[in-house]
């Protein structure tokens, strides 16, 4: 039995409230892996989707914090996954706030890769394939004001969009002292009491870099990371 916990997360618009489940297990410690657009694909693990509709009233909202769920002793196995068109839909409505719209198109952005991975480009409809490339421009922008920004889905984002001059400027710019001040740097806005490691920082830098090296001789396409 997977250990799992349920809770009850409550509509900021009218009120209702409807249950999601999450594991308690880290997805590390399990057989989960990891895809290069953020993406976690599991058989034994699972979290909330960060893009929630009501039940009632159907508005699109961001998935509350932990300290403002509840926890409720009732089975659930909806984690309240959404279509990518009711994504497309959510993107629209969460538009005026920069912070929402970013969960509801990265969200939008890894349902579109888990529905097309298999996919010829020249199978999928325009309509979508469109979208897609306007949304990962989206969030490259997102991610841009934040200079440096040494996250993977930043380096993702500059190789699926084509932008391989600037990957790799951004590449040989990440140097460890630059990496490192930036991930303390991370911690500091976030408001998070932490140094990271050094050490540990190292082994980390280590693996980016083998990791995005290796990325630009891939094809374009979302790829599992080491």
């Amino acid at each position: 039995m997977k250990d799992t916990t349920t809770y009850q997360i409550t509509c900021p618009f009218c009120g209702a409230t409807k249950l999601v489940v999450e594991s308690n297990t880290p997805w590390y410690k399990t057989d989960a892996v990891l895809w290069s657009d953020g993406r976690v694909e599991y058989s034994d693990w699972c979290e909330p989707a960060k893009i929630q509709q009501c039940p009632s009233c159907k508005h699109f909202f961001v998935l509350p914090c932990m300290n403002e769920r509840k926890k409720v002793l009732v089975h659930c196995d909806d984690t309240g996954n959404l279509p990518l068109e009711s994504l497309k839909k959510a993107i629209v409505e969460l538009s005026g706030n920069d912070d929402e719209a970013m969960c509801s198109r990265a969200e939008a952005w890894q349902t579109y890769n888990a529905m097309y991975r298999d996919v010829p480009e020249e199978d999928i409809p325009a309509e979508d394939r469109e979208f897609n490339r306007s949304n990962m421009q989206w969030l490259l922008d997102y991610y841009r004001k934040e200079t440096p920004n040494y996250s993977f889905i930043t380096f993702e984002l500059l190789r699926l969009l084509g932008y391989e001059d600037e990957y790799r400027k951004l590449l040989a710019d990440m140097t460890f002292e630059n990496y490192h001040q930036w991930r303390c740097e991370r911690y500091k806005k976030r408001g998070v009491d932490y140094v990271p490691d050094e050490e540990i920082s190292r082994l980390q830098y280590s693996r980016c870099v083998k990791d995005y090296s290796d990325a630009l001789l891939l094809p374009l396409k979302p790829y599992v990371k080491s």
